[in-house]
C-alpha cells in the first residue's frame, strides 16, 4: 500500500510532469523534422541538420515559454506545432497543403526571435537590479576587516574566532 502511495505522489509531482513534457518534445520532433525536411532547399547534410535543429527548437519552445510564463508565445508555438502536425497527417493520406506550415513558419520564426530577445533583455534588467546589493557587500568588507584588526590589536590574547562583528 505504501508503494502505491509513493507512486501516486510521483505521478502528481512536478518532476513527473517535466519528464512527460520532455518525452513529448522528443516525440513531437520527428513530425516537425519530416515537414521541414520536405520543404528544405539545402543540400543533403545541411538539410538533415537544419530540419532536426528546427524541429527541436519548435518543440522545445512550447516548454520553454510555458516555464517562463510567456503564455502568449507558448500558445503561438502550440498552434504552430498543430499546423505542422496537421500537414504531416494530411500528407500521409496523399493530400498536399504545403501552404499551412509554410505560412505558419514564416510567422512564428520572427516572433520567436523577438521574444527570445525580450527574454534576454528582461534577464539583463534583473541582473542590473541585483548589482547595487552586491556593491553594498563590498563596502562592508573593509569595515569588517578594520574592526577585526582593531579587535586583535586591543586583545592580543584572543583569537579571530572570538571576534563578533556588529556592523
Amino acid at each position: 500500500m505504501e508503494e502505491e502511495i509513493k507512486l501516486l505522489e510521483f505521478l502528481r509531482s512536478k518532476r513527473f510532469i517535466l519528464y512527460v513534457t520532455i518525452f513529448t518534445v522528443i516525440w513531437l520532433a520527428p513530425n516537425s523534422y519530416y515537414v521541414f525536411f520536405s520543404f528544405c532547399v539545402f543540400k543533403p547534410i545541411y538539410r538533415e541538420i537544419t530540419s532536426g535543429g528546427i524541429a527541436l527548437i519548435i518543440a522545445s519552445a512550447i516548454m520553454i515559454y510555458t516555464l517562463r510564463k510567456n503564455h502568449t508565445m507558448a500558445t503561438y508555438y502550440a498552434w504552430f506545432e498543430f499546423s505542422i502536425s496537421a500537414y504531416y497527417y494530411i500528407s500521409t493520406i496523399g493530400l498536399d497543403w504545403g501552404l499551412i506550415p509554410a505560412l505558419s513558419f514564416a510567422a512564428i520564426m520572427p516572433l520567436s526571435v523577438k521574444n527570445y530577445a525580450k527574454e534576454i533583455e528582461n534577464k539583463i534588467e534583473e541582473n542590473a537590479t541585483i548589482a547595487p546589493k552586491n556593491e553594498q557587500k563590498h563596502t562592508e568588507k573593509p569595515n569588517y576587516q578594520q574592526a577585526l584588526t582593531r579587535f586583535l590589536n586591543e586583545n592580543p590574547t584572543k583569537k579571530p574566532s572570538d571576534f563578533r562583528f556588529s556592523g
